[in-house]
């Protein structure tokens, strides 16, 4: 650990986090004697409901609500940046709550996208994912969405050839998250070949502009292909974003 001084492990002891902003943390990754499993939502669920049905689903399983690892969100439109800021106060003020800060550091990693195809009303809850009792023998870990943004602060000299959609734009932006992904992975101590779910979120096509440079950088994790979800990032001028993830276990609640 000691050569990744971005990594962390939770209090709890039950996972490791790679350092973010203070909204999320870039990635998670399950502790010896623990695994994380990924529960998704039939349908998207107003955000602060789906706390209320995380805090239940632990509390079924005797988990702690420190087991909470990672969350996904689906919002109805991009926010502004300072839409985005305030949702994150509030968001973040939920988890401080639950005890699951480490000190001041957000360690729970996430996605939060906008769909294109039947978005939201409100902002809402899609997936979580904890870390629970149990040994799993492969690596469990779920690395936070990320788009072209090359600084902590949004701005449009911060964003990647920001307001540019051409396919040379799309495909330097894509080249960007894909060297993000692959730094994340790095600093939790995984590789390509250790992913099995690699998700794209954009509305821009991606077979000329992405998988080209995609496909070969995933090595054994592109036998799982590619999973495009037609959405835009959860900021306006931002218009690509990927997650990788491997979980224990895949539910529905």
């Amino acid at each position: 650990m000691s050569s990744r001084p971005n990594l962390r492990v939770h209090p709890s002891g039950r996972y490791r986090y790679l350092r973010g902003g203070p909204p999320y943390s870039s990635g998670v990754a399950a502790e010896s004697g623990y695994r994380i499993d990924r529960v998704q939502f039939e349908n998207p669920i107003p955000w602060r409901e789906g706390f209320e049905r995380i805090d239940a689903w632990l509390g079924d399983r005797n988990e702690p609500r420190v087991a909470l690892c990672a969350i996904e969100l689906r919002c109805p439109s991009p926010y502004s940046g300072e839409g985005f800021t305030s949702y994150n106060e509030t968001y973040c003020e939920v988890l401080r709550s639950w005890g699951i800060f480490d000190e001041d550091r957000n360690p729970v990693a996430r996605t939060n996208v906008a769909p294109s195809i039947l978005p939201p009303e409100e902002q809402a809850m899609h997936a979580f994912s904890c870390a629970v009792e149990g040994a799993d023998t492969n690596p469990s870990f779920v690395v936070s969405g990320g788009g072209e943004v090359t600084a902590p602060e949004i701005t449009n000299e911060t964003i990647v050839r920001c307001g540019e959609t051409s396919e040379e734009a799309i495909g330097e932006k894509a080249a960007y998250v894909i060297d993000l992904m692959a730094n994340r992975l790095e600093g939790l101590g995984f590789v390509w070949d250790d992913v099995k779910e690699t998700n794209v979120y954009t509305i821009h096509p991606i077979d000329r502009t992405v998988m080209p440079d995609l496909l070969p950088r995933m090595g054994a994790a592109s036998r799982f292909g590619v999973m495009q979800i037609p959405s835009r990032p959860p900021v306006v001028d931002i218009e690509f974003e990927m997650d990788l993830r491997c979980v224990a276990r895949q539910l529905t609640d």
